[in-house]
């Protein structure tokens, strides 16, 4: 296994060099270099890269953005547990939601993913202190989400859906 570790990321900006991403999977290459920092700008999600330090070049990125879980009852059983004492029973639940999450080809295979997601996690946790957010959920691809139950989240049942508790992360 390589030594390679990902730096810190830092929010995108038009100065980054997206042309030479490519993760594998062609849609989230295309968005990354077409629709992320427009997305970023009009404020609908927060794109984060990491720069590789010798060329600059974006080598991995995530998305956040604010997800509302419209009342109590739409959470399951299972996960109302973990909402804090007193919580409203109507009231609609904030989350945040990691909508992307991608390594460049060159660095995939290093266990760099979950680095990647403990980051992608960090910024949620900072998020949700500013603003509000008790959970970081996740609409995985098909057939990703093993990674994301390996760092402990859990299935939203009947749904794709995966989340982890943000209270006290």
């Amino acid at each position: 296994m390589s030594t390679y570790t990902l730096g810190t990321s830092e929010p995108l900006t038009f100065h980054h060099e997206l042309s030479f991403f490519s993760c594998s999977e062609e849609k989230l290459d295309r968005w990354l270099c077409n629709q992320a920092l427009k997305d970023h700008d009009l404020g609908r999600s927060k794109t984060f890269v990491v720069c590789d330090p010798a060329d600059e070049g974006v080598v991995a990125y995530f998305t956040l953005s604010l997800e509302v879980i419209e009342t109590k009852q739409s959470i399951p059983q299972s996960v109302r547990h973990m909402l804090p004492k007193g919580y409203p029973k109507s009231a609609a639940v904030p989350a945040i939601l990691l909508g992307k999450l991608a390594l460049d080809q060159t660095i995939q295979g290093k266990g760099l993913g979950m680095e990647l997601l403990g980051e992608a996690r960090f910024k949620a946790k900072e998020a949700a202190d500013i603003v509000g957010g008790l959970f970081l959920l996740v609409d995985p691809a098909k057939g990703k989400e093993g990674f994301y139950e390996e760092a402990g989240f859990e299935r939203v049942p009947d749904t794709n859906r995966m989340y982890q508790s943000l209270i006290d992360a």
